[in-house]
This record gives C-alpha cells, structure tokens and sequence, in this order.
C-alpha cells in the first residue's frame, strides 16, 4: 500500500518534471530532452551549493588545475590562464575518478558514463561495458527509459558483477539483471570461465554494431 501511494503520487506529481509525458496512459512516453535539462540543472545547482558551502565555512576555494612543483609547493592554474604558486606543510590529494576509455580499436565511437548524462537525445540500443555499480545503474535506467520503445539494452562482463560488494548483494543484483536485462559476458579465448556459457553474445554483438553506427550517425 506504501508502495502504491508513493507510485501513484510521482506519476501524477514528478513524473513529467522527470521527461515522462501522458504517465499513467497507455500513451505513455519519455522525452530524453526534458530529462536532461534537468538533471543539467541539479548538476549546476550541486556544484554552486557545494562552492557556497566551502567558502562560508571559510576555506578558500580554487577552480583550478594544479600541478605539483615540489614536495611542499604547488602551482595551479585557471580556466583563464592565471597561475599562482603556492606552499604548504601537507596536502590532501582526493581528485576522485573518471571513467576510462577503452585502449581498443573503434573505442572514438563509444562514450562514457560521464558523456550519457549531456546527450541531447537517448542513446537507444545500447551494449554497457563493464559490471560495477555506475555500469549496472545506467543499464538499470537506460533499460527502464528505452524498454517501451523496443531498444534493448546489454551489459557485458568479464567476471563477477560487483566485485568489491557482498555476496548477497550481488546474487540478487544478477538476478534482476537477469529478468530484465539481456545480461552477457565477454570472455577471453585464453581465459575461458564455464560459468559464462550460458550467456548468449548475440544480443551483446548485436547490440554493439548498432551501437556504433548510432555513434558514427551522431558524428561520434
């Protein structure tokens, strides 16, 4: 019953905010657009607040790129071009983490996880490379968004999804993968695992040729 109230208010209440116009109808459809702009909008409004917040907790904030020029010195420099040396007796370094690209041929036609989000339309059939939480949770969306629309979506791994998470945890993650993925494994000639066997490649293979004439249609 708490379930149903709480659906029921967002389909009537925030679902059009999200991109989802006629909820509730069998008409029902998903503007990739609206979607967009706002979760651009969120982004914008996070940054903006976490600068408000450092600078009234008095820490002088820097938009820069910095660059180490001793073991205690550093120089950073802006957008625009102006560097200011400065010194200290410690530092933190926690710069966070950015997808990598593939080292593979044809990897200038796909995108990261980073890129899905500024896309002005929806990436369609689409292959996820990749079995840790960001990968499963952009499958997980991009399956919700595109599924009424007939363009599936995969997943393909090397391994154990979630490695880093408990047991129970990942088994059930599987499992709703499963159900409502076309969930593949990618394996190497030389390092065949026979627990992978019962994925199909196909919908993977498939899913990546079209992948990558969206990508060149897109300019990509």
């Amino acid at each position: 019953m708490h379930y149903a109230g709480n659906i029921g208010g967002m389909l009537h209440k925030d679902a059009e905010e999200y991109g989802w116009v006629g909820a509730g109808s069998a008409d029902i459809k998903h503007s990739w657009p609206v979607m967009r702009q706002m979760t651009g909008d969120y982004i914008h409004s996070l940054n903006f607040a976490y600068g408000v917040g450092l600078r009234g907790a008095g820490v002088d904030y820097k938009e820069a790129r910095a660059v180490s020029t001793g073991p205690t010195s550093l120089t950073h420099t802006t957008n625009a071009g102006k560097a200011t040396n400065v010194t200290f007796d410690r530092a933190i370094i926690s710069t966070g983490g950015r997808p990598v690209t593939l080292p593979i041929p044809g990897a200038q036609l796909a995108i990261t996880s980073d890129d899905l989000f500024w896309l002005k339309q929806s990436p369609g059939t689409t292959l996820i490379i990749g079995g840790g939480y960001i990968s499963l949770e952009c499958a997980s969306f991009l399956h919700h968004l595109n599924s009424r629309q007939g363009k599936p979506v995969s997943v393909m791994i090397r391994g154990p999804v979630l490695r880093k998470m408990d047991q129970v945890s990942k088994e059930y993650t599987m499992r709703s993968l499963q159900r409502s993925l076309a969930l593949c494994a990618l394996f190497s000639c030389l390092n065949f695992q026979s627990h992978v066997s019962s994925f199909s490649l196909i919908p993977c293979l498939f899913s990546f040729l079209l992948l990558r004439a969206a990508m060149r249609r897109d300019g990509r």
